[in-house]
Order: C-alpha cells, then structure tokens, then sequence
C-alpha cells in the first residue's frame, strides 16, 4: 500500500484516539464527532463543563480535549482550570469564533496546547488535532492562517493570575499580600515569577501587556 492509498486513519495519526469536545452547541459537537471519527479517533462530548468533568471522572485519560473559549455561566479562565484540574495530562485546545486579536496569546498564557478558530477548513482542523495529538501545540491568528510563533509566555498559574489582575488596578505590594490574604513576600516572589513569565521590565509594563492581552 503506497501513501496514496492510506486510509485517512493512518494518515492523521487519529486513529485509536480518546478525544472529549466540550460546547454547549450539540451541534457543533456533533460536527466534530463525525469529522474525528471518520479518521479513527473515539469522540465524546459535554456540553457544560460539569457535564465533562463526570465523563472525564468515569473513564479519564483523554488523549486531547478540545473546549470551547465561550462557555456560558462561567469564565474562560474558570472552565479551563476546572478542565484541567479533572484530566491534569490531557492536552487543552481552545475553539472559537471570536476574531480579537489577543486571544491566541491568552489561550498560551493560560496553558492551552492549543487555540483553533472555528471557521478553519475541515483539513486544517484535522492537522491541528493531528499536531496535538502528537505532543505538538498549535495556535491559529485570528487571520486563520497557522500560527505557532505565537509568544511563547509560559503560563501563569491561577494565583498568579489574581496577583496581576490586582496588580492593574494599582495596588501595593501590601495591599495585594492582604488581598489574597499572603505574606507581602510571597506577593512579591509572585510579581517575579510573573514578570519572568510575561517578559515584563516593571509593574507598569506587566499591566500594560495585561491589558493589550485582554487578561484584565
């Protein structure tokens, strides 16, 4: 069997996979599930993050989960934690149909493997999972073309998070320690690590890359 007569299982690498979808559009969800599994993959879906959390509880170790960025009753910040606290090891991509420009960067921040648009064609969409799939990460601009030079920022943790959203609203270093109720020591290893993270010189610049990413 030469390459051109491989079935599309062994081409993308899917087969055999454990994928979970997470919209609460059912029928997007269904799209996926019949686009992944004509190429091998075993596709669930959930379409609250409560809902993936017992499937993820009842038969863990997805090879890929795949969430939407907007769900309702909740932020994106919490659905993903929430996702990722359930299945640490499992790789996390975004879907969305939102075109802002910073949400390729956000999604990084926050630890994503990946971030997709939803209007990307069936057979970008399949290399992406692909791409994941085998350890890879893939972040798509709001343009719809590949972009996986995205700034590469390691992600913050979530109390991180809450030490720079405070951080922006012009708070010291004491009042962010009685905050979060921390010492103002830890409030300051927080503020290295972040700007370590962020590549930010000061406090104004790590608010200033805060805001031009729509974190806060």
């Amino acid at each position: 069997m030469n390459a051109m007569t491989k079935f599309p299982q062994e081409i993308s690498g899917l087969s055999g996979k454990r994928i979970l979808a997470i919209d609460d559009h059912a029928l997007f969800c269904d799209i996926i599930i019949y686009n992944l599994s004509t190429y091998g993959a075993s596709v669930d879906s959930a379409n609250t993050s409560e809902e993936a959390c017992r499937k993820i509880d009842a038969l863990p170790d997805f090879d890929l989960i795949l969430l939407d960025y907007y769900m309702p009753n909740a932020s994106n910040f919490d659905n993903f934690y929430k996702i990722k606290n359930a299945a640490p090891d499992a790789p996390i991509a975004f879907l969305t149909s939102s075109e802002s420009l910073n949400m390729p960067s956000k999604a990084n921040l926050l630890g994503a493997s990946g971030f997709i648009s939803k209007s990307i064609r069936p057979s970008g969409f399949i290399d992406a999972v692909g791409i994941m799939l085998a350890g890879g990460r893939f972040f798509e601009d709001t343009s719809h073309h590949a972009n996986n030079n995205v700034k590469q920022f390691r992600c913050l943790t979530p109390r991180e998070f809450d030490v720079l959203a405070l951080l922006c609203e012009g708070h010291s270093n004491k009042k962010l320690g009685e905050f979060l109720s921390i010492a103002e020591a830890t409030v300051k290893v927080h503020l290295k690590s972040i700007f370590l993270k962020i590549e930010a010189r000061s406090r104004s610049h790590a608010c200033m890359i805060a805001k031009d990413l729509e974190l806060v």
